[in-house]
């Protein structure tokens, strides 16, 4: 047997199991009476243009960015859904020759993970995914920017008695990939030193009032290391609303606070506020100890 037949036996061999596994869960599925595979789409498509002209002394530069987004989902049992999407962010006419560019620079998994687990009190959500906590001052997906913002890593969440929480651990910067070739693929590494992001959420709601506490951890990535709590507290009364909120920051020669508040009144369905942020900085340019609060990601 030619070297070419025995490739495309194997390949047929492959394609086979491929549909074999396709088609038995399928029909045992269809056998205990399930809706598996369930099946979903969505996606989005925004244009904007930007006039910018933050630098003094320089002529407004103007820009047209898009962001097309494509997502699908599929539940394949009651506690297991696979979920994707590509994205396209790019300002326009920033190829150097659409003709010749076929590299797609700007085409990228945006998200792509698993979800698992069948009750509301528990769920772990694994791969590359959006991740926000509460108001997004210290986590979020920035979705304001034209490509937002995305972990990879693992996430659980659930609700119960009254408490929503997330816990998750992000690889936020890789440094010590493996070498494609090579006996030793980790000769490429020295010490430990990829950028991790770990963080715990909780909120609860006590009358009218929404507590939410908030923990994170960065290594090596927006910061050396640093350890944030937060603490924030916002509801209404009537037509009257607020919110305080108030962090700490430490770690190795550091020392930051972060501090917030907001009053306002809802008129019909307009709302008025006044809102006050402070952040501590650094004022001694000579001190080993970093006083400048980071607002992480």
């Amino acid at each position: 047997m030619s070297r070419s037949q025995t490739f495309d036996r194997a390949r047929a061999t492959l394609l086979g199991a491929a549909c074999a596994l396709l088609l038995i869960p399928g029909s045992l599925l269809g056998q205990e009476g399930n809706e598996y595979p369930t099946f979903r789409w969505d996606g989005q498509f925004r244009l904007r243009a930007e006039a910018d002209g933050r630098t003094s002394g320089v002529d407004p530069d103007f820009a047209t960015l898009s962001r097309v987004r494509l997502g699908a989902g599929v539940g394949l049992l009651d506690w297991l859904d696979v979920y994707a999407q590509i994205q396209d962010a790019r300002a326009w006419g920033s190829e150097l020759n659409t003709l010749t560019d076929a590299s797609a620079d700007h085409l990228d998994m945006h998200q792509i993970y698993a979800d698992m687990g069948s009750t509301p009190a528990f769920k772990a959500r694994l791969g590359r995914q959006i991740a926000f906590l509460a108001d997004q001052r210290l986590i979020g997906a920035v979705e304001w920017s034209n490509t937002g913002r995305s972990f990879d890593g693992v996430r659980f969440l659930g609700k119960a008695s009254g408490l929503s929480w997330t816990a998750f651990v992000m690889n936020v910067r890789e440094r010590d990939s493996l070498l494609a070739v090579g006996l030793h693929p980790q000769d490429n590494q020295g010490a430990f030193d990829d950028g991790w992001l770990v963080a715990v959420f909780g909120s609860r709601k006590f009358g009218d009032v929404n507590s939410e506490f908030t923990f994170a951890y960065d290594r090596k990535a927006a910061t050396d290391e640093s350890y944030t709590v937060n603490l924030r507290l916002h509801g209404r009364t009537g037509a009257v609303l607020y919110e305080g909120a108030g962090a700490y920051q430490f770690g190795p020669d550091r020392s930051a606070f972060f501090g917030s508040g907001r009053a306002g009144v809802t008129i019909g369905q307009a709302t008025v506020a006044a809102q006050l942020d402070y952040l501590s900085g650094d004022t001694d340019p000579t001190s080993t100890t970093t006083n400048a609060f980071n607002t992480l990601y």
